[in-house]
């Protein structure tokens, strides 16, 4: 009995309602970035050396690097418990296949055999490329990532990056999975690895800390969310919110020293930990290098993209976008050591948290430094504060223009002097 296009129709329909259901209820799940996002930095968003995942997979530029991820899939195998072979390893990827597929928000077209292998060979390499990391002096003098027991930089820093994109993730569970395979692997948990794999590209100074969470990370870069910003109620800064009505943006930092507001070295583990206390400002300080643009914008894409986080990290890209306007911003904080950098231009600096705040869709329910805006700007408006700040500006103007002045006559009468002593009776 031929069927009818309403029921072909019906049976399309109920597919698809199923699969989003079963993407909706999963708070597990991983997207592309938002095209208002992406305009512009798309480079911040790909892949450069290593994909990791279906997003990614099959570019052409990135295939040189899947004999590398087969080689560690090799040694990966060759290190596992006793008892436990290649097959057992499939075996677990095949029986969370669904639960993988549905984690993506897009449909995965590969068939079951080739997402499996896809999965196993990625959790894989991650899991012992993580684990060498930590065991460098375990690794083998061919690895072609740590060859002659020291890592390979150049490479090993892409590969940093590219494990902390947003599009090029697999679900920790899974790595968790495959890690709990590996012979050897008590002395050290996964998140331990992972955040000290990690560390050399974090944005800040000391070891990352791990999150004090009843929950397993989602995935890398959420991990390296939690690490950098855990939540609100665990940061001792975190203030109660004030009302909506009293927000204000605070002034740049060059400002705010005519004011009289002292900038302070933070000692906190947490880069949002900023505390404002009778006039001094203490940031834990910032380390930007040049993986710290391309880990912003996907955190911010992360955190913009799902009602899982609190907007921490938004609330710290205002927080920064406020205080810096121009280089003379980024010269006071890295005077006080607020800021660290490897870049050699502070223009650079400038535009990191200027080019992030145009990409933020800003929510003052969620913004975490309500208060610290109110005091800073409460301070501000004391009446000896804005006589000083007047004082400052204007005293310095004035000195400028005398001092300009002075140099002028100087200058003129100096060339005056010359001219006549050159002057001779033979000209004459």
């Amino acid at each position: 009995m031929e069927r009818s296009p309403d029921s072909s129709l019906y049976d399309l329909i109920t597919k698809e309602l199923k699969r989003a259901h079963s993407v909706s209820s999963s708070s597990e799940s991983v997207f592309r970035v938002p095209k208002e996002l992406r305009g512009g930095n798309e480079q911040d968003y790909t892949p450069k050396t290593i994909s990791i995942g279906p997003l990614h997979a099959g570019k052409s530029n990135l295939r040189l690097k899947e004999e590398i991820k087969m080689r560690y899939l090799i040694c990966f195998n060759s290190h596992m418990k006793p008892g436990k072979t290649l097959k057992d390893l499939i075996l677990v990827i095949r029986q969370l296949e669904q639960r993988i597929r549905n984690w993506y928000m897009e449909p995965i077209s590969l068939s079951s055999d080739d997402f499996v292998k896809m999965i196993l060979t990625d959790g894989c390499f991650i899991a012992e490329l993580m684990w060498r990391y930590k065991n460098i002096d375990r690794v083998d003098r061919g690895d072609p990532i740590y060859s002659m027991r020291k890592p390979r930089l150049a490479m090993l820093y892409n590969l940093q990056r590219d494990l902390l994109l947003l599009e090029n993730q697999i679900p920790f569970f899974v790595l968790e999975d495959l890690y709990g395979f590996k012979k050897n692997n008590e002395c050290h948990s996964l998140v331990h690895l992972t955040l000290s794999f990690f560390r050399n590209v974090m944005p800040m100074e000391g070891e990352l800390h791990s999150p004090k969470s009843e929950t397993s990370p989602k995935h890398l870069l959420d991990l390296v969310m939690h690490a950098l910003f855990p939540h609100p109620t665990r940061i001792a800064g975190i203030e109660p919110m004030m009302p909506q009505a009293l927000y204000q943006d605070i002034i740049s930092a060059a400002e705010l020293e005519l004011y009289g507001v002292k900038f302070k070295r933070g000692k906190s583990a947490s880069l949002a930990d900023i505390k404002f206390h009778n006039g001094v400002l203490e940031i834990p300080p910032l380390v930007v290098q040049e993986s710290t643009v391309s880990l912003f914008r996907n955190l911010l894409a992360l955190e913009q993209s799902s009602d899982e986080y609190t907007g921490l990290f938004t609330s710290y890209a205002i927080f920064m976008d406020c205080l810096i306007n121009g280089e003379k911003d980024v010269e006071l904080l890295l005077r006080n050591g607020v800021m660290q950098t490897w870049l050699n231009d502070k223009q650079e600096l400038v535009t990191l948290f200027n080019r992030l705040s145009v990409d933020v869709v800003a929510n003052l329910e969620d913004f975490h430094f309500r208060r610290l805006f109110h005091d800073v700007n409460l301070y501000c408006g004391r009446p000896w504060n804005r006589h000083r700040a007047y004082l400052v500006r204007n005293y310095y103007d004035v000195r400028w223009d005398l001092l300009n002045s002075v140099f002028l006559f100087i200058l003129t009468f100096t060339q005056t002097l010359f001219s006549a002593l050159s002057y001779s009776p033979r000209n004459n």
